[in-house]
């Protein structure tokens, strides 16, 4: 039964997206990439999806982790945020490893703030690393490095949004308006 368990598909979903906030906008300007935050998802309805970022919808800081759902929080207040999500296959022990590494944040999740400094040492090209503190792409790049997986080749606190799609095991199912995705892979 494990052996079967181990061969069976288990897939977790990349989601990039832009709200057009002005948050997102300025980080555009100065990115240049379609989308400047990404979301770590466990199933493909996006319902168990995490990230950090506004704990507040309204209100840029302060932020922390967060439990993402495509229409509540601050994707409900930016209706017309778009995204691009990616599916990644991963084994069965991939799989429980993320889950644990994302339920580690779960238990402490009121601890955790939004790595201000780091994301600047993101800016500056030098990765910082403060107990507690992530930026969205530190966050997911964590959380992969800690089930064995490694999509970039940087180290967490080096790692943007826009470098996700870059890896091959990634596959674009959906690309459009986050609202409209109803859990099926349009492009898969």
């Amino acid at each position: 039964m494990t052996a079967e368990l181990d061969r069976q598909k288990r897939y977790i979903y990349i989601v990039l997206s832009n709200t057009y906030s002005w948050t997102t906008r300025a980080i555009g300007l100065y990115t240049k990439a379609p989308y400047n935050h990404v979301s770590i998802a466990l199933d493909q309805h996006l319902e168990q999806m995490f990230s950090f970022g506004r704990l507040r919808p309204n209100r840029a800081l302060p932020g922390g982790f967060v439990h993402e759902k495509p229409r509540e929080g601050t994707f409900a207040r930016y209706k017309d945020t778009t995204c691009a999500i990616y599916r990644l296959e991963v084994t069965a022990e991939e799989y429980c490893k993320i889950r644990a590494a994302i339920a580690e944040f779960e238990l402490e999740g009121e601890n955790y703030r939004f790595n201000l400094v780091g994301f600047a040492g993101l800016a500056a090209g030098f990765p910082i690393q403060r107990k507690y503190a992530y930026f969205c792409s530190q966050f997911v790049s964590t959380v992969l490095q800690k089930a064995g997986i490694k999509l970039v080749d940087k180290p967490p606190g080096l790692v943007k949004p826009s470098d996700f799609p870059n890896n091959k095991r990634l596959m674009l199912i959906y690309e459009g308006k986050l609202a409209d995705y109803n859990g099926v892979p349009a492009m898969a």
